[in-house]
């Protein structure tokens, strides 16, 4: 029927989330989180969260419903991956991880609402060249556990 949800669908919408992601399927062995600033950690997980939504959104216009945590099975690398990122985020904002930027006085973010607001809504232009600058190496740092998979 039109409202069916299978484990292929779940299988395919995680290597489609991964695509979009560029993200090996290993990500959690393969992606290099330390090193990362903290603008490029905090794109990352946006993104990583975007895609999470994506999949409850898209099942709950099959089914009418959330999915269960049974249903929830094949992005589990994925909310792995997600947790990583949160951890080597919190280690950044305690100054127990490694941040590329020499910079750290005032323009420290608060921490992430749980509402998932992850920007407070004041970057200057700097601020955005650092993010697009950082999302790019951690595109580059994807494209480098991507190609060590193939090796």
């Amino acid at each position: 029927s039109g409202r069916s949800w299978s484990i292929a669908d779940g299988a395919k919408a995680f290597n489609e989330a991964l695509q979009r992601l560029c993200l090996p399927p290993n990500m959690n062995e393969a992606v290099v989180l330390e090193g990362l600033s903290k603008n490029a950690l905090l794109g990352e997980k946006k993104r990583v969260k975007a895609e999470l939504k994506r999949y409850d959104q898209s099942f709950m216009q099959k089914k009418r419903r959330g999915p269960t945590r049974a249903e929830k099975e094949p992005m589990r690398p994925l909310y792995t991956f997600y947790r990583k990122l949160k951890t080597q985020l919190n280690k950044i904002e305690r100054g127990g991880g490694t941040t590329p930027r020499s910079g750290r006085g005032s323009s420290k973010r608060p921490p992430p609402t749980a509402e998932g607001n992850d920007s407070d809504g004041d970057d200057g232009p700097e601020d955005k060249a650092e993010a697009e600058k950082q999302a790019k190496l951690a595109a580059l740092l994807r494209e480098k556990g991507q190609l060590r998979t193939k090796l």
